[in-house]
């Protein structure tokens, strides 16, 4: 069985990298808001975006 990929804006991604930067919310609440389950792809949107 194939994984389902999802593919996101890059103003999602920016939205949600600027979210997470500056307010207190953790990257979970910020991807369950943004209708993810873990982490992982915020890590990844922060990395690829070169914010530390």
């Amino acid at each position: 069985m194939k994984r389902k990929v999802n593919h996101y804006s890059d103003e999602l991604r920016h939205a949600a990298v600027q979210e997470y930067l500056s307010t207190n919310k953790s990257r979970g609440e910020i991807m369950e808001k943004y209708g993810r389950k873990g982490h992982c792809c915020l890590d990844n949107w922060i990395r690829k975006l070169g914010v530390s």
